[in-house]
């Protein structure tokens, strides 16, 4: 089990107004995460910082959360390359973002969020019922629509995701620029053939 516990962890996803963030407005997750973590502080030694044992329950939440979102059933997204779930979707986007703010090349303006494209070709239509399902989940968050409802249309709109999934990949709760989904693709595959000609 991978664990985050350091001072920028506990400074980042520690405190009340983290949770009230991480939680996206659902109350049952905020009550859930307060219980669990004041049930594990009364069961801990007096001198164990609450701060630490918050950040140990955001990232088991986080995990319990992409659990749920790996078993639901769904059709998979299929490239040339390889086949995407509606988790590899999740950890693709996670991990891209994860590589633009965190990575080793310091970027003035990383790219944290991701217009859908409305080109077909880009993004095809199985990849559509993939995200809706995701919107549906709560996994990613719609951010520019201007209907009181959402619509369900996801082309071109852009999207974050779920704070509750960002200690999974150690990533501040803020809304950062957007970046083309199908550039995600494009990396990712770049990134696997990279990965297999290091093998041959």
């Amino acid at each position: 089990k991978a664990k985050l516990r350091s001072r920028k962890t506990a400074s980042l996803y520690s405190g009340i107004e983290v949770l009230y963030k991480i939680c996206d407005g659902n109350p049952r997750w905020l009550i859930g995460i307060i219980n669990a973590i004041l049930n594990r502080f009364i069961d801990k030694p007096k001198t164990t910082d609450i701060r630490d044992i918050q950040v140990d329950v955001l990232h088991e939440t986080a995990i319990q959360f992409m659990n749920v979102i790996s078993n639901i059933p769904i059709d998979v997204y299929e490239t040339h390359k390889r086949k995407y779930t509606l988790e590899d979707l999740i950890l693709l986007i996670g991990n891209s973002f994860q590589r633009e703010i965190l990575g080793p090349t310091f970027k003035m303006d990383p790219k944290g969020s991701f217009i859908v494209e409305k080109s077909e070709i880009l993004i095809p239509e199985k990849l559509i019922d993939i995200l809706e399902k995701a919107t549906y989940q709560g996994a990613i968050i719609l951010l520019n629509s201007n209907d009181s409802a959402f619509d369900f249309e996801v082309r071109g709109k852009k999207f974050r995701l779920s704070y509750m999934l960002a200690p999974l990949f150690k990533l501040p709760l803020r809304t950062y620029n957007e970046i083309n989904l199908s550039t995600c693709f494009q990396e990712n595959e770049t990134k696997n053939i990279q990965q297999i000609n290091l093998f041959e």
